[in-house]
């Protein structure tokens, strides 16, 4: 504003000089043209104060979600730790340090993660690392391995792992889960303790029926007494449902046993009805590439989806699975053309208490499939062919199998 009071001042002096007419005219355009001014240089102070203020505001911000982040990453629960492009270890908490046995001033900046990895699973997860930079969307961000902490003892760990968007530098939380897998190898042992008790149990059972029966035949074989001979049927019954009951137990006590496992749909069927004969009948599978993560005796599932079909199903010429969208995943379709399930026994043939011919199948597979959360029912139209939907949630399937060592469901 000071060059512009010069600049006023010179001008009211040429003013002098020239007449008054246009003098006149002249004055009123300098005021009108000091008065723009003015308001020029105070909306100019006011930005440069609202910036002032917007500048100080995104600090404050920026500080505020710094030190929030900061503390997410203290006190997560888990080791944590962010690796730059090359592997170095430029970041790590307090759980990182007990998890491992080393300081953060001995691991920042100065050690690559690869060193903590032990050599069973290093090359793997190195693999995964290079794959992920290069922008590969299969690798997954969830897996198991093993650590090699300070005194060289190795601990079983999981690794979650995501990549900071443009940059190659990643964040990795690792659980300690080595406690957990002796449990699951205890429950394993207990298991295999059991399953061997029940098949003696069995045995020993089934082996004194076997006497009684003969023992019953005897007895009708020498008496005419009505009433006798009553109670003797009775007790070859009460035999009877004893043998089923030893028949149950056989196969129920594997479900669960092993833990699940990702399996290509298309497979198992084809190995499930590899040993039925299918005569005149035609099987069609169109599952594509699809995998569910279930029991391992998922196979028993359609086993007994096809065997129920021909030995029920009438006079059926078609046997065929595929896949459909459901609003909560996906459901895998077995149809056959035969005389599908009565409507009043729709609601129950899931049930342990109804069977026909050998037992539990269906029961059995229901039970199979719930272990992963996986449903299954029957929705065909009686007399024109049954048809069975097994319910597959999300994270339960994949379409393709990623290439990793080990991967569980979410």
């Amino acid at each position: 504003m000071r060059e512009f009071d010069a600049v006023q001042k010179e001008i009211k002096r040429l003013l002098g000089q020239i007449p008054d007419t246009e003098r006149k005219k002249l004055a009123e355009t300098l005021e009108r043209l000091e008065s723009r001014i003015h308001l020029l240089e105070h909306n100019y102070n006011r930005a440069i104060r609202d910036r002032a203020a917007v500048h100080s505001l995104l600090n404050k911000s920026s500080n505020e979600l710094i030190e929030r982040y900061q503390t997410i990453f203290e006190f997560s629960g888990t080791a944590m730790a962010v690796i730059e492009e090359d592997g170095t270890i430029s970041l790590v908490n307090t759980h990182f340090e007990r998890l491992f046995g080393f300081s953060r001033e001995e691991v920042e900046w100065k050690k690559k993660f690869p060193e903590f990895l032990d050599e069973s699973v290093k090359e793997y997860i190195v693999g995964f690392h290079r794959r992920r930079l290069s922008g590969d969307e299969t690798v997954p961000h969830y897996y198991e391995a093993k650590i090699i902490t300070r005194n060289g003892s190795t601990r079983e760990v999981s690794f979650s792992v995501g990549l900071f968007p443009g940059t190659g530098r990643i964040i990795t939380s690792i659980l300690d889960i080595e406690e957990r897998k002796r449990a699951e190898k205890a429950v394993e042992t207990a298991q295999k303790k059991i399953a061997i008790l029940n098949s003696i149990t069995r045995h020993d059972i089934h082996n004194q029926l076997t006497p009684l029966y003969l023992q019953i035949d005897m007895a009708l074989m020498h008496t005419q007494d009505p009433v006798l001979r009553e109670s003797l049927q009775k007790i070859e019954r009460i035999g009877q449902n004893i043998q089923e009951q030893i028949e149950f137990m056989k196969l129920y006590q594997d479900v669960g046993v092993k833990s699940p496992i990702w399996q290509r749909v298309a497979d198992v069927i084809r190995t499930a009805t590899a040993g039925i004969p299918l005569d005149g009948i035609s099987q069609e599978i169109d599952v594509g590439e699809l995998e569910i993560y279930a029991d391992p005796l998922l196979q028993k599932v359609f086993y007994n989806l096809v065997e129920n079909a021909i030995r029920h199903g009438g006079k059926l010429t078609h046997i065929g699975f595929s896949v459909e969208e459901d609003p909560n995943g996906v459901a895998i379709i077995c149809v056959d053309n035969g005389a599908g399930v009565p409507a009043k026994e729709k609601e129950h043939i899931f049930e342990r208490t109804f069977f026909k011919h050998t037992g539990f199948g269906l029961f059995l597979s229901r039970e199979i499939l719930s272990i992963t959360g996986i449903g299954i029912r029957e929705t065909g139209v009686p007399g024109e062919g049954a048809r069975f939907e097994i319910l597959v949630p999300r994270g339960m399937f994949r379409v393709t199998l990623p290439n990793t060592l080990i991967e569980r469901a979410p």
